[in-house]
């Protein structure tokens, strides 16, 4: 987002948690909710790979991973542990987008 901090400001203005992958699944942009909601920092979160999430027991599933899988948008509840312990329950949708050839950008 460095290339459009007012994409940052209009992000981190929204109350929900916002977060962009790229194709590799690593986390490269989370607005102020996201980093509140799950009580990390930005540069925590910057650190997270959503391939991992599920192994390392942070979610119970992944939207974006089961999004990348069935490449389209979807929604599930989930439950959340964030590293430093606090559990939660969530409603996440993962919307992919796609390039010209219909892989996920």
């Amino acid at each position: 987002m460095e290339k459009f901090p007012f994409l940052s400001e209009v992000f981190d203005s929204i109350n929900e948690g916002i977060y962009i992958l790229n194709r590799q699944g690593d986390y490269i942009y989370c607005n102020s909710a996201f980093l509140k909601m799950v009580g990390a920092t930005r540069d925590d979160a910057l650190g997270l790979n959503a391939f991992r999430l599920v192994p390392e027991g942070q979610v119970s599933i992944s939207v974006a991973v089961m999004a990348f899988e069935q490449k389209k948008k979807l929604s599930v509840i989930n439950n959340v542990c964030t590293p430093k312990g606090y559990h939660y329950r969530q409603l996440a949708t993962a919307t992919p987008i796609f390039d010209s050839v219909g892989e996920i950008e």
